[in-house]
């Protein structure tokens, strides 16, 4: 993870708006390096294994007279980990009720929601 300071300046967030999100550097260096180690493993396989059932081949072996399946659109993405922890600087300064003790352990319930987006 590159420093706060690398960080801050990269993100465009201030030492005033980090300082109120309050939740220290290490505990955002233990999520990224958490969120890093299973981010190939676990949501970029979650993804694949998605197309490859939903969407890749999805009117193969249906007769030309049969209803096709249309999808108009597909995007997916896994966020890079520095967006991860930008985003959770981001929305603890917000100050939600529900995001001000998200840290290292609950995180967990959010990640999901924010690392991995389907759109179809």
């Amino acid at each position: 993870m590159i420093t706060k300071e690398e960080f801050l300046k990269k993100y465009n967030i201030t030492e005033e708006l980090f300082l109120s999100a309050d939740i220290s550097w290490s505990e955002l260096c233990d999520i990224y390096e958490d969120f890093s180690e299973i981010k190939y493993d676990k949501y970029e396989n979650i993804r694949e294994e998605f197309m490859n059932k939903y969407l890749k081949d999805i009117n193969k072996g249906k007769k030309a007279d049969e209803e096709k399946v249309k999808v108009h659109s597909y995007l997916s993405r896994v966020k890079d980990p520095e967006h991860l922890i930008a985003k959770i600087v981001r929305k603890k300064q917000d100050n939600y009720r529900k995001y001000r003790e998200l840290d290292r352990i609950d995180y967990l319930v959010w990640r999901t929601r924010w690392a991995v987006s389907f759109i179809s």
